[in-house]
C-alpha cells in the first residue's frame, strides 16, 4: 500500500526535538517487533511533516491611525560595540512560541496565527472550528462591515478548503483542495468565476505562495494561496478603498499584503491515508513509525508524536502514541514507555467499542476511571491512568482500532495539549 504524502523512515527517531530517549526506545521495540511479524508484509508509509517554520520575527503593533491594521516591524539586528571595549553583541533571543506572541490571533486548530489588534469594534469570527475566519478591518459601519476585509480559509485532506471568499457574492460555494501549491492554484482558479488579471509568486510565513489579483463585477479582491504541512490555506481580502485606495489601484492587494507580513504558521499536520487519520501535530517536531499493507487487508501500524514543553536537551515533557490495527495484525497496546511488566507485543483488535474497552482493559494493568467522548466525529471511549499512562483513548472506526495513548517523560499524565489534540483528530475515509 502507497501513501501519497510523504514517508517517514522507520528509523527516524524523535530524538534531537522528540518526545525523549525512552519514548523513542519504546516505540522502537514496537516497530522491530512488528516487522518480525509482518515478515513478507510490505512497508507503507506514514507522513512527514511539511518544512520547519522559519524564525519569527518580534510581535507586531498596530498603527495609531489604522485602527486593526497590522503593521510589521522591521528586523534589526543586535547592534555591534563601535567604541574601544564595548561588549560584543549577545545571541538573539529565540523567537517566541506559537501561541504566545503579544499582539496575535492565534487559531490552533487550523495551525497559524496572524498578528490582528483585538479591540471593542475588531474581533474575528471564527467559524467550523477554525477552520474559517473572518478579520475586518478599518472603521465600522452602522451594520457592522468594514472598511476592508480578509477571509483565512483552511483546508485537510478529510476538508477541503471553503470558497467563501472568492467569486461575486453568493456565486461561489463548495471547497477545494490541492495536495502541492500547483494542485491548489489549478483547483481554485477552476472554482472561482472571477476574472483574475494578475499573478505573482511571494511567501508567507517563509512559504511559497501565489497572490492572483481579480477585478471583475464582484470588486477589486486578492487571494493568496499556500500548502504547508498537510494543509491548504486560502487567503482573501476585499474592500480597502478607505484605507489604500488613494495610493493604490487595488487596495485590497495592499491590505492583503500587510495582512501577510504578520502571518505564522503553527506546527503542521500530520497525514497518514494509510492508517486513516490525520492529526495537527502538538509541536513541530519528527514523528516516528510506519504502517505496513498487506494483501486483502487494511494496512496497520503506528506513531509517536512529541508534545508538552521543550526540555533543555532538546526533547519535549509528554508524547503521544497512535497504534492502529485490523481483524489480520490487531494493534499493538503498548507503544509509550509505562513501567509496567506487560510485554511490547501485546495486541489486540475487536469489532466494536465495547469488546476493544474490554480486551484494553484485561491488557493493562489497572485504571482510575473512563468516560465517553467523541473522536473524529465518532464514539469512543477515554480510559485515566491505564496501566501507568496519563490517558488512552479507544476508537473502532470501519474495521480498524485506534488505540492512542499519552504520558509525561517524568510523570504519568495526559500531554497539557491533549485535548486540542483530540478535537483535531479526523478519520480519512
Amino acid at each position: 500500500m502507497q501513501d501519497r504524502d510523504a514517508e517517514i523512515p522507520a528509523t527516524t527517531p524523535v530524538t534531537t526535538r522528540g518526545t525523549g530517549r525512552s519514548a523513542w526506545v519504546a516505540a522502537s521495540v514496537v516497530i522491530l517487533a512488528m516487522l518480525a511479524v509482518v515478515g513478507a508484509g510490505t512497508l507503507g508509509r506514514a507522513t512527514q511533516p511539511g518544512p520547519t517554520v522559519q524564525p519569527s520575527r518580534a510581535a507586531v503593533t498596530t498603527g495609531p491611525s489604522q485602527a486593526g491594521v497590522a503593521v510589521q516591524p522591521t528586523d534589526a539586528p543586535t547592534p555591534q560595540g563601535s567604541a574601544a571595549g564595548a561588549s560584543p553583541s549577545k545571541e538573539p533571543s529565540p523567537s517566541p512560541a506559537f501561541g504566545s506572541r503579544a499582539g496575535f490571533v492565534t487559531v490552533a486548530e487550523a495551525g497559524y496565527e496572524v498578528a490582528y489588534e483585538v479591540d471593542a469594534t475588531h474581533r474575528p469570527a471564527v467559524l467550523y472550528g477554525g477552520m474559517l475566519a473572518v478579520f475586518g478591518f478599518g472603521p465600522q459601519t452602522d451594520r457592522g462591515s468594514y472598511d476592508g476585509t480578509v477571509i483565512v480559509s483552511v483546508g485537510t485532506p478529510a476538508s477541503g478548503a471553503s470558497m467563501a471568499g472568492a467569486g461575486v457574492a453568493g456565486r461561489v460555494s463548495g471547497t477545494v483542495y490541492g495536495a502541492t501549491l500547483e494542485d491548489l492554484r489549478t483547483a481554485y482558479l477552476g472554482a472561482d468565476p472571477g476574472r483574475a488579471v494578475s499573478r505573482v509568486a511571494l511567501e508567507i510565513g517563509g512559504q511559497l505562495a501565489i497572490m492572483i489579483r481579480f477585478d471583475d463585477a464582484g470588486g477589486a479582491r486578492a487571494t493568496a494561496l499556500t500548502v504547508r504541512g498537510g494543509r491548504n490555506f486560502i487567503l482573501t481580502a476585499s474592500g480597502f478603498q478607505g484605507l489604500y485606495g488613494d495610493v493604490a489601484d487595488n487596495p485590497a492587494q495592499v491590505g492583503l499584503q500587510r495582512f501577510i507580513d504578520g502571518f505564522r504558521f503553527g506546527p503542521p499536520l500530520f497525514v497518514s491515508r494509510d492508517l486513516g487519520f490525520q492529526v495537527p501535530m502538538p509541536v513541530e517536531a519528527k514523528p516516528v513509525g510506519f504502517a505496513a499493507g498487506f494483501p486483502l487487508d487494511e494496512a496497520q501500524g503506528l506513531v509517536v508524536l512529541a508534545a508538552g514543553r521543550a526540555q533543555p536537551d532538546g526533547s519535549f515533557s509528554h508524547s503521544i502514541g497512535i497504534s492502529v490495527g485490523t481483524a489480520l495484525h490487531p494493534a499493538f497496546v503498548h507503544i509509550l514507555p509505562t513501567g509496567s511488566g506487560r510485554q511490547a507485543a501485546t495486541r489486540i483488535w475487536a469489532g466494536s467499542l465495547a469488546k476493544l474497552q474490554a480486551a484494553y482493559l484485561a491488557a493493562v494493568d489497572g485504571f482510575t476511571g473512563s468516560s465517553s467522548i467523541q473522536l473524529g466525529g465518532e464514539p469512543a471511549v477515554r480510559i485515566e491512568r491505564p496501566g501507568g499512562l496519563g490517558a488512552a483513548v479507544l476508537a473502532v472506526h470501519r474495521g480498524r482500532v485506534y488505540i492512542i495513548t499519552t504520558t509525561g517523560s517524568e510523570v504519568a499524565q495526559a500531554a497539557p495539549d491533549f485535548e486540542q489534540f483530540l478535537t483535531g483528530f479526523a478519520f480519512l475515509d
